[in-house]
């Protein structure tokens, strides 16, 4: 499992990692843009507001294997949202 800062976003290494069966989380950047390809369902009451597969702008095309996962969640003790 890696964890890594949001500053170092190399998408054709992350779906290196992806294919290797390495897992790992960063956070997206404020001005990342993607699409939602879709959603998963979550538990009421549950600390998960959203999970979703995404895929980066520039990368949606037919032929296009770069999906991520996409989670929002919440965080009580610092009243905010979290993204990876």
């Amino acid at each position: 499992m890696l964890v890594f800062d949001r500053g170092y976003n190399d998408y054709d290494w992350f779906l290196s990692l992806t294919e290797q069966n390495v897992n790992f989380a960063t956070r997206l950047k404020d001005n990342a843009s993607w699409i939602v390809v879709d959603t998963r369902p979550h538990a009421a009451g549950s600390k998960i507001r959203q999970d979703e597969t995404i895929v980066m702008n520039q990368h949606a095309t037919k032929d296009n294997q770069r999906f991520f996962r996409r989670v929002v969640w919440w965080d009580d003790k610092s009243q905010r949202e979290f993204i990876y």
